[in-house]
C-alpha cells in the first residue's frame, strides 16, 4: 500500500512535469549557469575591470586629443587676428608713405587689394601693390 502510494506520487509529478517543462527549465538554466560560473567570478571581475579602464583611457586620450584640436583653433585665431592688425598697419603705413587715401580708391580695387593681402605672398602682395599704386619697386 506504501508502495503504490509513493508510485502514485510520483506519476503526478511526472505529470506535472511534463505540462509545466518551461518552467522547470527556466529556472535550471540560471541554476546551471551560477553552478558553473560560481569559481570563475574573480576572473570576470577582473576582466570587467580591464575593459573600464581601457575605456577610461580611451576617454582620457580622446579628451586630450580635443583639448589640443581646441587650442590648435585658439592659435590660429590668434594668428588670424594678428595678420589682420598687420594688414590694416600696412595699409595705413602705404596710406602714409605715398599719401594715398583708400577712400579715393574704386571698390574693385578695396576688394583686390584685401583679397591679395589675405591670400597672397609677400612678394606678390608687395608687387601688386606697387601696380596699384604706380610705384616704382626697383629704386
Amino acid at each position: 500500500m506504501v508502495w503504490l502510494t509513493v508510485k502514485t506520487f510520483f506519476l503526478k509529478v511526472w505529470a506535472w512535469c511534463k505540462k509545466h517543462w518551461q518552467l522547470l527549465l527556466g529556472a535550471s538554466i540560471p541554476l546551471i549557469i551560477w553552478i558553473l560560473m560560481r569559481g570563475r567570478t574573480e576572473r570576470l571581475k577582473e576582466a570587467l575591470t580591464r575593459i573600464r579602464e581601457s575605456h577610461e583611457e580611451e576617454v582620457r586620450a580622446i579628451e586630450e586629443s580635443k583639448e589640443k584640436q581646441l587650442e590648435a583653433l585658439r592659435r590660429e585665431k590668434e594668428d588670424k587676428e594678428r595678420a589682420a592688425a598687420e594688414l590694416l598697419l600696412k595699409i595705413r603705413e602705404i596710406e602714409e608713405e605715398y599719401n594715398v587715401d583708400r577712400s579715393d580708391l574704386d571698390s574693385k580695387t578695396k576688394k583686390e587689394l584685401e583679397k591679395l593681402l589675405l591670400d597672397g605672398d609677400s612678394a606678390e602682395v608687395s608687387r601688386r601693390l606697387a601696380e596699384i599704386f604706380d610705384v616704382d619697386l626697383e629704386s
